[in-house]
């Protein structure tokens, strides 16, 4: 990190820094949390063991209650093929694959699939 944030450094015009290169910047800072790891990765990235049987348990008590987890981590990992992110990703995932039988929503569907409601 610290050669990404001298080279950023190196790289800036002039003596103050603009909006963009303060926004720049930050995006070299951004912590990532074991929170935005779970959701880019989903519970593939729950380590192997103690964790991941802590997960099991915890997922089939949310289970009985109708509440089901997301396994890919947040929906919009589903069809990464489209970029995006809430409402606007939605639409624009049914915009490009209209037809609901295509196979981009496999993932969906056997998520879906599993609720037992």
């Amino acid at each position: 990190m610290r050669e990404d944030v001298k080279t950023f450094l190196s790289s800036i015009n002039g003596e103050n820094l603009t909006h963009k290169d303060i926004e720049d910047l930050g995006k070299q800072l951004k912590l990532e949390t074991k929170w935005s790891q779970l959701k880019k990765g989903g519970i593939d990235i729950i380590p192997s063991g103690a964790a991941t049987m802590a997960y099991n348990s915890l997922q089939r008590a949310m289970n009985e209650v109708n509440i089901f987890p997301v396994p890919v981590g947040e929906l919009e990992r589903f069809v990464r093929e489209v970029g995006g992110h809430g409402p606007s990703w939605v639409n624009a995932v049914l915009e490009q694959y209209p037809d609901i039988g295509n196979p981009i929503y496999d993932k969906v569907r056997s998520f879906v699939n599993t609720w037992k409601l």
